[in-house]
């Protein structure tokens, strides 16, 4: 793993000498919490395939559908990502279209875009399972950014402007807030010359950062159907960063498959729902421990109350965390056999710890995993109704 700075741009590299394909993935650090108005940053992710000052928009739908796997992109909270994959001849090609597309975008028909977004906005408030999910971070964060969609409402989405799309440019792909990372076969030298001479971040923008604080614990029922609710259940933990380790391995053994602590007791032995599985949120001043199912609205306490008792009573010894973990890990190793969950591994361990790590380095600090952060966690977890 070869790691480079090029013209304020982070640059990734990981050289694979038997692939036939290189995956690119450019991120930005700059995500819908640091917007001006709400909505604007998906907005901007949606328009930026509209076309370029090189490109219009179906000649780069068409080079990466005959030499790749298309291009996408996704917005949250804290970033905006770009993904695509192309055949190892055609790299420098793709290059060229992405470094245009963020440079130098048209915005050819941006309003067209947002009546797409209209739709998307209204199939994602027709989704109970997504609502109930919204619901969650609306309780937890209020009228705090992270609180809101990542959609806007339909009020500003209507009133954005190209100028709009513009400014959100220069902060979105600014100066030292963009990371790019490439895996395939290729030769470093000519990348790196390649970056250096066509790839040039020429606006500053400094990254406002607005914390989350005041965590006043409540719940919002919203039953959008008289016979079945979907329910997120969430609790914001503080200062995670010394034991981030210790909440991953826990959320895994307490809800991730069919042998998890939750869906074993509700599922398995009471058949009380049919799925449940716990879920973690990671922003950069907090986490959000959560746990999602769905259930008949008759039976919405009763689980409810059963995950508390099961939650309270949660205990370990250093026999079982010695099971805990080693599930943990081979999960982990099997999901990174697939070339995309690794590299999403690697981006997401360069965010929070701001170097790259090894597969071999990650493994090494679960086995010395410290056990006072894991019970300090787990009492926390035990209190999760009353937080």
């Amino acid at each position: 793993m070869d790691l480079e700075k090029i013209n304020n741009l982070e640059v990734i590299l990981d050289y694979r000498e038997n692939s036939r394909i290189c995956y690119i993935i450019l991120v930005s650090k700059v995500g819908s919490r640091y917007e001006k108005k709400s909505g604007i940053t998906h907005f901007l992710e949606h328009n930026i395939f509209r076309g370029s000052k090189k490109y219009r928009y179906y000649e780069i739908n068409e080079f990466f559908e005959v030499y790749g796997n298309s291009i996408d992109a996704i917005t949250n909270e804290e970033n905006v990502v770009i993904f695509t994959s192309v055949i190892n001849e055609k790299i420098f090609s793709a290059l060229d279209i992405l470094f245009d597309i963020i440079k130098n975008p048209t915005f050819e028909n941006y309003e067209t875009e947002k009546n797409v977004i209209l739709q998307e906005y209204n199939e994602f408030f027709d989704d109970s399972e997504e609502l109930s999910y919204y619901y969650l971070n609306k309780a937890i964060f209020k009228n705090h950014p992270l609180g809101r969609s990542i959609l806007g409402i339909p009020k500003t989405i209507k009133n954005f402007t190209l100028e709009d799309l513009e400014e959100r440019k220069k902060e979105v792909f600014s100066k030292d807030n963009v990371i790019l990372m490439i895996s395939g076969n290729f030769q470093k030298d000519k990348i790196f010359n390649f970056i250096e001479k066509n790839f040039f971040l020429e606006y500053n923008h400094e990254i406002k950062f607005n914390p989350f604080k005041n965590y006043k614990p409540s719940m919002k029922k919203k039953f959008k159907f008289n016979n079945h609710c979907y329910v997120n259940l969430g609790i914001p933990i503080f200062d995670y960063k010394n034991f981030r380790l210790e909440l991953l391995v826990i959320s895994n053994y307490l809800g991730d498959g069919s042998d998890s602590l939750l869906f074993d007791i509700i599922r398995e032995r009471k058949g009380l729902v049919y799925d449940i599985h716990t879920f973690l949120d990671f922003y950069k001043e907090v986490c959000v421990f959560g746990i999602n199912y769905s259930i008949d609205c008759k039976e919405f306490e009763k689980v409810l109350n059963e995950i508390e008792k099961i939650l309270k009573n949660f205990e370990w010894t250093p026999k079982n965390l010695e099971k805990i973990k080693q599930k943990f890990k081979s999960q982990l190793l099997v999901e990174l056999e697939y070339r995309p969950s690794y590299l999403n591994f690697v981006l997401s361990e360069y965010l929070f710890r701001g170097k790259t790590i090894t597969l071999g380095e990650f493994i090494n600090e679960l086995e010395n995993l410290n056990e006072e952060n894991f019970e300090k966690i787990i009492n926390i977890i035990r209190n999760f109704k009353n937080n």
